[in-house]
């Protein structure tokens, strides 16, 4: 599996860091209207582990989850927080043998950062538990939001496969395989809003944030942050469930 990024550059990035609250979530009302509750969870590129926590509290989901990097602190967290996982692996997802299938597998940001976009998707799919659900999410990291990042990150440009970034190219693989029924496929909500607005270009250039942070406002106040589009929305989506 060719990929555009590396351990080391993982191991890096999760040691930053720093969420806190996860008792919410910036997709909870789509999960709220598709997911169930009470079932087993398995997640792809588990790290840093926030949404562990936030499925089993707030789903009751009995939690697994896979990540090559940083799968001990992963552990940690959620220990700290009283929860023990199914299964936590730190291994190569394409080299992982599965134990079992699970109720709903999903992965957030992990298919982009491969070039065989129908392999990554066919390996989740082989996860989901008859009558299961299958979700996958990527960022939009096209159009607008390309010049956003070329901006304000421009690094991790390199390690995004942009023909990922398309609704078509995520429900392909679900079609073809006539397992699966897509019941949600869409983008999600606007630019500016997700951006983290204490992105190191954005805190080194005071008046590059103060722009951003007005940029924001003022799609908050004009009503514009949920006009979901394929030129300015952040994320993508494809939920399906397993009908045989």
């Amino acid at each position: 599996m060719e990929r555009l990024s590396e351990k080391k550059f993982w191991d890096a990035y999760w040691q930053q860091e720093t969420r806190s609250d996860f008792q919410k979530h910036i997709f909870s009302d789509i999960f709220q209207h598709y997911l169930p509750k009470n079932a087993s969870y398995f997640e792809i590129g588990c790290a840093p582990g926030t949404n562990l926590i936030y499925f089993a509290n707030q789903f009751g989901y009995r939690v697994s989850g896979i990540d090559y990097s940083n799968i001990e602190q992963v552990g940690k967290l959620l220990k700290h927080h009283g929860i023990v996982p199914e299964e936590l692996s730190g291994e190569d997802f394409f080299s992982y043998t599965p134990k079992r299938q699970y109720d709903v597998v999903a992965s957030f940001g992990f298919v982009e950062h491969f070039q065989n976009t129908q392999e990554v998707i066919e390996r989740h799919m082989q996860l989901v538990a008859p009558q299961g659900w299958l979700v996958i999410e990527v960022p939009n990291i096209r159009y607008f939001n390309f010049l956003l990042y070329r901006i304000l990150n421009p690094s991790l440009l390199a390690i995004h496969n942009p023909k990922a970034m398309n609704l078509q190219a995520l429900q392909a693989p679900i079609k073809e395989s006539n397992n699966f029924e897509i019941v949600f496929s869409g983008y999600y909500k606007s630019c500016f809003l997700y951006f983290n607005p204490d992105n190191a270009e954005l805190v080194k250039h005071s008046l590059r944030r103060k722009l951003f942070l007005g940029l924001r406002s003022l799609t908050t106040t004009l009503g514009l942050e949920n006009y979901p589009n394929r030129f300015f929305s952040p994320y993508l989506f494809v939920i399906a469930k397993r009908i045989r």
